[in-house]
């Protein structure tokens, strides 16, 4: 074999895994576009939680969400996660999987709900982490993160109907307390009349002759 020979087979080689990592490349790039797969989830970051309702007040039950990609597998139900709360800040406790190989990322993405509970007035920082389901259960670097601000309950104003029934009653007993006044006035003066009618009556002296 001559050496031309040679040099044009390795030029040939080269030239084709060329052309055929170029299209991996492009058919990887396809697959992601598709939403067929995606890089692990440590790499896309921290994704927002969301909360319902979005502006809770006191004594109303919070739920947390995120949108969980194909590299991550989640077993916990929405009342299932564990809660740990210190101060303002809460984690929410799944228990699942995270892929670290694109290869692995089978898992179906979905939006993942997680019941926080009924929290007093105040802000929270609340991050989402997915546990290991195999020992020694290890945590991953949280999938989301959010900020929440609880509002104290709010005391329904009085509405123009109530205001003018209390009017109206207020209206009412003033009157009924003035007329008592002046039937007990009215009672008084007509005792002392008759105390006055009732006294000793004065008798003629008769003249004497």
């Amino acid at each position: 074999m001559s050496a031309n020979s040679t040099s044009t087979q390795r030029f040939a080689w080269g030239r084709w895994m060329r052309t055929a990592y170029r299209w991996a490349i492009a058919a990887f790039a396809a697959l992601a576009g598709l939403g067929l797969t995606a890089p692990p989830a440590s790499a896309q970051g921290l994704r927002p939680v969301i909360f319902t309702p979005a502006s809770p007040v006191a004594g109303e039950v919070i739920e947390a969400a995120f949108d969980s990609n194909i590299c991550e597998g989640i077993v916990d139900g929405p009342n299932e996660a564990d809660i740990i709360r210190m101060g303002t800040n809460i984690d929410v406790i799944v228990d699942g999987t995270v892929a670290d190989d694109v290869i692995l990322c089978f898992f179906t993405p979905a939006r993942q709900r997680f019941v926080l509970g009924a929290l007093p007035p105040g802000r929270y920082m609340v991050r989402i982490v997915i546990r290991s389901l195999y020992p020694p259960f290890p945590l991953f670097p949280p999938s989301a993160s959010g900020a929440v601000v609880v509002a104290a309950a709010l005391i329904p104003a009085s509405s123009g109907l109530t205001r003018g029934v209390h009017a109206m009653l207020t209206l009412f007993f003033g009157l009924l307390v003035i007329a008592a006044r002046k039937s007990a006035v009215l009672v008084i003066a007509k005792l002392a009349h008759d105390t006055l009618a009732a006294g000793p009556s004065q008798v003629p002296v008769e003249r004497q002759l």
